[in-house]
């Protein structure tokens, strides 16, 4: 082992426990800031989808308006005299 004082060993100490606080407090600005780039990100992703919601809810309307040409086509039919 070097031989090396006590108060040595203390400074080296207090280096690495400081250099192990600080890169702890790097990652843990950047995981805050990467979250907070996320929460913008799902806002936008949540407008363009509302946005998309709402032009395709006509579609919907497809089904009914199928059973009513369904059913006016049949009772013309039926008027007619048809099968």
């Amino acid at each position: 082992m070097l031989a090396v004082s006590t108060t040595a060993w203390w400074t080296i100490g207090s280096l690495t426990g400081a250099a192990v606080v600080l890169v702890a407090a790097v990652l843990l600005l950047a995981a805050i800031a990467l979250g907070r780039r996320i929460v913008g990100q799902a806002g936008d992703i949540m407008e363009a989808l509302d946005a998309t919601r709402e032009n395709t809810n006509p579609m919907f309307d497809i089904a009914a308006v199928n059973h009513n040409l369904d059913r006016i086509t049949r009772g013309l039919r039926t008027a007619r005299g048809g099968a």
